[in-house]
């Protein structure tokens, strides 16, 4: 009995081993005719800018491929220097990865520079040396802001936050001019709580020669300045609007303009607005007496030339007003040239011009506004590009232009051929802009010169 069990268990396993062979036969026969069909490639570890990543794909087998992603690289970002500032530091230029915010080249600190002072202000910070007050032309302190404000009487009106030198405080000069200790004050440094100047704040103070705004006067208005002395202006950055003839009488050598100032440019020594359509005020810092009138100027300023003696002043066509005394008290100017896109004359534009001989006035001038034109004791011919009809709509106030010959474009041929004709004939068609009328100014110096 047991030996026929032991036969059948025998039989058992070697039936066993036979169906376990077949199958393998069966499934090795099977995998040999299996093709993958892996899927999309899928990220299992991103790439970073120094380290590679890694992404795999699938059968439905299970059978798995990988691959490796090139890492990034740095994106290179440049960390800007920074000039250092009288009160404060600069910086090194540097770099760093905008993704992943290692430092490539490290910024270094640089310390802070001196103060370069022009006169009295730093020309970096726009720092002011002295106290605000009055001074003398030592810089001896005559009065501190306070005894101005508050002893003196100048007038500062107080706006919430902001002071405004008002209007009434022109009689600051007259308190300036009738006390004896005052009247030796020269110069005047506004106290940093003042954001405007008002109309007329200093207006014919005579005795001032220097004016330095403090660091928040932001706005400088109509008529501000018109100390006949003052001599250098500094404009400060904070300074955004400044009125119509702020500056008229008064005669600056020079006017420099802060380098952070956003409003305002100073071309060839002259002050405009920043698109350079508005001409505020010329100085005398163009020595050759020559002064061409930018071709994007649409505007003269009230009293922009008064009291300088250029001998030609080109407008360029696109000016379209001249205002209030723009050319008052120009006195060696010899000619004037005023094209066609001009409108409006003011008035008192060209009062005490007394060698000004000639005018042309272009036809598209439609109001010459009151004495315009008195004091021109030379005035003898205005050329004048529109009707006999157009001109006699005009009301003339000025005596000098009411005498002065009339020549009407319309209805006389003007042409001679003389010397004087030629130049007359150059100037008429092209204005003081033309080189031929440039050189004869600059030729009648020269004869001048050497006899």
């Amino acid at each position: 009995m047991k030996k026929s069990l032991w036969i059948v268990s025998l039989l058992v396993l070697i039936c066993a081993f036979a169906l376990s062979a077949c199958d393998d036969t069966n499934r090795k026969n099977q995998n040999e005719d299996h093709v993958h069909a892996f899927g999309e490639w899928t990220i299992v570890k991103d790439a970073t800018c120094t380290v590679k990543g890694e992404e795999e794909r699938s059968c439905s087998c299970g059978e798995k491929e990988t691959k490796g992603i090139d890492a990034t690289g740095h994106a290179e970002f440049i960390d800007a220097a920074v000039a250092p500032a009288c009160n404060a530091t600069g910086l090194t230029e540097g770099k760093h990865c905008s993704k992943c915010n290692e430092v490539i080249i490290q910024q270094h600190i640089i310390p802070t520079s001196s103060h370069v002072f022009a006169g009295d202000i730093c020309i970096n910070c726009e720092t002011i040396n002295l106290a605000p007050g009055l001074y003398d032309s030592d810089d001896n302190l005559i009065a501190s802001w306070e005894t101005l404000t508050n002893v003196y009487g100048m007038d500062v009106e107080q706006n919430y936050t902001n002071a405004t030198i008002s209007q009434s405080s022109s009689a600051a000069c007259n308190i300036f001019g009738n006390n004896d200790n005052l009247a030796k004050g020269t110069k005047i440094v506004i106290d940093d709580s003042v954001a405007a100047l008002g109309d007329y704040a200093f207006y014919a103070c005579a005795n001032l020669t220097n004016i330095i705004f403090g660091k928040n006067v932001s706005k400088i208005g109509m008529a501000a300045l018109t100390s006949p002395f003052v001599t250098d202006l500094y404009i400060p950055s904070s300074v955004i609007y400044i009125g119509e003839g702020a500056l008229m009488q008064f005669a600056p050598a020079n006017i420099t303009l802060s380098k952070n100032n956003k409003e305002y440019v100073v071309i060839d020594g002259a002050l405009y607005n920043k698109n350079v359509t508005r001409l505020i005020r010329a100085t005398n810092a163009n020595k050759n007496k020559l002064f061409d009138i930018p071709t994007t100027v649409t505007s003269i300023d009230i009293g922009a030339f008064y009291g300088f003696d250029f001998e030609n002043i080109s407008i360029p066509n696109g000016v379209k007003t001249i205002g209030e005394a723009a050319f008052s008290s120009c006195q060696s100017i010899a000619s004037m040239f005023i094209p066609d896109s001009v409108t409006t004359i003011g008035p008192l534009s060209f009062v005490g011009c007394s060698k000004l001989e000639y005018v042309v006035i272009g036809s598209g001038v439609i109001a010459i506004e009151d004495w315009a034109f008195d004091f021109c004791d030379n005035l003898t011919d205005v050329y004048y590009k529109g009707t006999r009809e157009q001109w006699e709509l005009f009301e003339l106030d000025s005596h000098e232009i009411s005498d002065a010959t009339v020549h009407f474009y319309s209805e006389k041929n003007l042409l001679r051929t003389d010397y004087s004709g030629i130049m007359l004939m150059v100037f008429l068609q092209f204005g003081n802009n033309h080189p031929i009328v440039k050189f004869e100014t600059v030729f009648k110096k020269l004869i001048r010169f050497l006899t």
